[in-house]
């Protein structure tokens, strides 16, 4: 393996001064660097526009300065001055203009005297217009494969804007780089809870016996937030809801839900049970999409800078599916995400079919099992009790597990998660074509 004989790895990070890099990318680096410095032997090539001075020359105009407030405004670890010191060591930053070709020539010289042509990682945290101008590029100067070490690149979303043009950004990436190399990335799939699902429904057997159409009345699948599209407006009134949150987070999350349980150690078997879902998922005719699809849009949103004074954008969609599998036939799943609601949270929520197994007037609340992704991570399961005393009424009680209430805890963010996981060339939490 490559690894054993070179376990340095260059992250050529393009994009380097842009939102993504520093709310997330730069503090996930330091994070990683910071757990463990020892283990940390990466290069970081940082790819942008912009010119810097050296910091000998002006600090505050430096890339350094730009690294160190993104880590000191958004890094969840503390900060202190001998671990960036160490930590932009390995950080080189590279002007140059992504749209001209002759510029990756020199950027190809400048990372082959960095890793002698070694294992490389290339994030594409620009814009979608840049993903098949800088695949195309790196292809064409063979910066894509080496005879020493491997290559793998990372794709954030939009992947295309419709299923047309998807095919067709893929294709221009597929004519360089195989789909063992692509990395399309959905961060819903690294949070601490996503990754638990799987481990919930099929480690648990009280769970795994019911977890089918028998036993599950619905599922509801909520992502809500309490701000509106802020500085996103150029991009998100494109996009809308359905593209920006339905179609990827909340998808993966519906096919984690109910896709078959498979060896979790398996990255094709678990990706092959997503796609599965996907193919099986009801596609509703035009009078079931009145039916069963909500579309809105928050107050004040054609106000905002960016923004169409015309806009039928959606910030809020809910729909109702049904997954036509054996197991699944009837149950249906809603799905719901907004801007401007009332409050930030992510969750699955399972009801379960009321029991009926003691025949009394008593009210019986369904059982429900609510994971939550954030803000706070957890599991709560609620059930039904008797109330004290000489009564036959029910009350409904819950057993409550919140996994980041343990001031010790520490969860990583998903963004670090990911990007470790694309260095140790695990795919399992990246999307693949079919998907």
């Amino acid at each position: 393996m490559n690894d054993q004989k070179n376990d340095w790895k260059t992250i050529v990070l393009f994009g380097a001064t842009g939102d993504l890099a520093k709310r997330k990318l730069l503090p996930g680096l330091y994070n990683i660097f910071k757990a463990n410095p020892q283990a940390f032997r990466f290069h970081i090539v940082a790819v942008g526009r912009k010119a810097f001075f050296n910091k000998d020359e002006d600090f505050e105009q430096s890339y350094e300065s730009l690294v160190k407030k993104s880590i000191q405004t958004y890094s969840s670890m503390s900060f202190n001055t001998s671990d960036f010191t160490a930590f932009c060591k390995t950080i080189l930053y590279y002007q140059m203009d992504m749209n001209n070709p002759l510029a990756y020539t020199d950027l190809k010289n400048c990372l082959d005297q960095i890793d002698n042509d070694g294992n490389r990682l290339y994030y594409l945290a620009t814009s979608a217009q840049y993903f098949e101008i800088v695949t195309g590029n790196l292809g064409v100067l063979g910066m894509n494969r080496s005879e020493k070490g491997w290559r793998r690149v990372v794709i954030e979303k939009p992947f295309g804007s419709d299923l047309q043009t998807a095919r067709t950004l893929n294709q221009g990436i597929k004519e360089y780089f195989q789909e063992t190399q692509i990395y399309r990335i959905d961060h819903y799939l690294a949070k601490e809870m996503t990754q638990n699902i799987l481990m919930i429904r099929g480690k648990n057997a009280v769970f795994n016996a019911v977890w089918n159409k028998a036993y599950i009345d619905h599922i509801q699948i909520t992502v809500s937030e309490d701000m509106g599209v802020d500085n996103r407006a150029g991009y998100y009134d494109k996009s809308g809801a359905l593209r920006d949150m339905i179609q990827n987070h909340l998808l993966q999350i519906l096919a984690l839900t109910t896709m078959r349980f498979c060896d979790v150690n398996d990255t094709e078997a678990i990706r092959d049970a997503k796609t599965e879902i996907f193919k099986s998922l009801k596609v509703m005719t035009h009078d079931e999409l009145h039916k069963n699809v909500v579309l809105g849009q928050y107050e004040g949103y054609r106000n905002i800078e960016g923004v169409h004074p015309e806009s039928l954008t959606e910030t809020f969609s809910a729909l109702k599916l049904e997954v036509n599998l054996e197991e699944w036939t009837g149950v249906p799943v809603y799905l719901r995400t907004g801007k401007m609601l009332k409050k930030k949270e992510a969750y699955i929520m399972i009801e379960f079919k009321s029991g009926q197994l003691c025949k009394n007037k008593a009210k019986e609340a369904p059982n429900r099992l609510v994971i939550k992704i954030q803000p706070e991570e957890g599991v709560v399961f609620h059930f039904n009790i008797k109330e004290p005393g000489n009564t036959l009424e029910m009350n409904e009680v819950a057993m409550d597990f919140c996994q980041t209430c343990d001031l010790s805890y520490n969860s990583p963010e998903a963004y670090e998660s990911l990007l470790l996981d694309a260095l140790a060339g695990d795919q399992s939490r990246f999307t693949r074509w079919d998907e």
